[in-house]
């Protein structure tokens, strides 16, 4: 896998770390027709994985986790952080991780509502690929 197949076949492999909602899974269904038309797909190991998508809140006691996966993954790596800035707002815990950005480098936010949520995805999604063209 790796940035190999995206430079040779424009396919990028997605890990997802965290919760896995609702509002996510449909975002997901909705933003299908781009992942296909866009050749990305989504992965079960980090060790496959171009693009990490982190989903808050991640408790404390996960991010050793979070940065082991965060380190399995090939360089170069990409972090899509999701609801960064309501997850802050609504999760207010000491067993919380407060910035993801403490545990791990994060490339672009969206944020995964049910009104927008396919379109935020998808720009996240533009924006690391952009990102990888620029990088290449």
């Amino acid at each position: 896998m790796g940035i190999k197949n995206f430079i040779m076949n424009g396919s990028l492999s997605v890990f997802i770390f965290g919760e896995y909602s609702e509002i996510l899974a449909s975002a997901i269904d909705d933003a299908s027709d781009y992942f296909l038309k866009e050749n990305i797909r989504i992965t079960d190991t980090p060790r496959h994985a171009d693009i990490l998508l982190v989903i808050p809140p991640v408790a404390n006691k996960n991010a050793k986790i979070l940065r082991m996966f965060y380190d399995e993954m090939l360089s170069p790596k990409y972090v899509i952080c999701a609801d960064l800035n309501q997850c802050r707002e609504k999760y207010r815990s000491y067993a919380l991780i407060k910035d993801l950005r403490q545990i791990i480098p994060v490339n672009t936010e969206c944020q995964i509502d049910s009104q927008t949520g396919k379109k935020n995805l998808i720009n996240a999604f533009a924006r690391i690929k952009e990102m990888i063209r620029n990088d290449g």
